[in-house]
C-alpha cells in the first residue's frame, strides 16, 4: 500500500488509491500517538510480583485429565471406529 504510489507499471487510480491509503494510515498513527496519553489509562500496567505465598496457584487435581481420557475412551474412540461419518 505505502510503495503503490511508487509503481510505474500501475494504472493511475491505483497510485492514487496507494497514495491516499498511505496518507490515510499516516494520519491514523499520528492520531493514536496524541491520544495515547488520554488512553493510557485503559491500558494494562505492569504491576509489581506478590510474594510467593500471596500468588493464586490452582491447587494439584488430575479430575480434569481423568474426565478428558474418560471422554476419549467412551465417546470419541468408539464414535471414531465403528460410525466415523459421525466425526466429520
Amino acid at each position: 500500500m505505502v510503495l503503490a504510489p511508487l509503481g510505474r507499471d500501475l494504472e493511475a487510480e491505483a497510485r492514487a488509491a496507494g497514495a491516499v491509503g498511505a496518507v490515510a494510515a499516516l494520519l491514523l498513527g499520528v492520531a493514536c500517538w496524541r491520544a495515547l496519553p488520554q488512553v493510557q489509562a485503559w491500558l494494562p500496567q505492569a504491576l509489581p510480583l506478590l510474594p510467593a505465598a500471596q500468588r493464586l496457584a490452582p491447587p494439584a487435581d488430575w479430575r480434569t485429565t481423568l474426565v478428558v481420557t474418560a471422554f476419549v475412551f467412551i465417546w470419541v474412540l468408539p464414535v471414531q471406529l465403528w460410525v466415523p461419518q459421525l466425526m466429520r
